[in-house]
């Protein structure tokens, strides 16, 4: 993705498509997830590329944690989801 030269443009756009989810609090397990794999990304690029930065690097351990503190905390909304099958059917 990122030899098509999108990939700047993307992140930015999930940036702020989470940013702005995030002001509504009716969306804020959609905006956790979606966030999630962005907040992954940039932990660890912290971590393996640029762990002389530790200051940013706690930053984002701490915004990391924050996320799965979100996803954890709504449990009761998603597991349905994983256990029963039926759930996901549109019928």
């Amino acid at each position: 993705m990122k030899q098509t030269n999108y990939f700047w443009e993307f992140l930015g756009f999930v940036e702020i498509l989470a940013g702005v989810l995030l002001l509504n609090q009716f969306f804020y397990l959609f905006r956790a997830i979606l966030a999630l794999p962005v907040t992954i990304n940039i932990f660890l690029f912290h971590l393996f590329l640029k762990p002389n930065e530790v200051g940013k690097l706690f930053q984002m351990l701490g915004l990391l944690v924050i996320n799965l503190l979100l996803i954890g905390f709504s449990y009761k909304l998603w597991k349905p989801i994983l256990i029963n099958r039926n759930a996901l059917k549109l019928s």
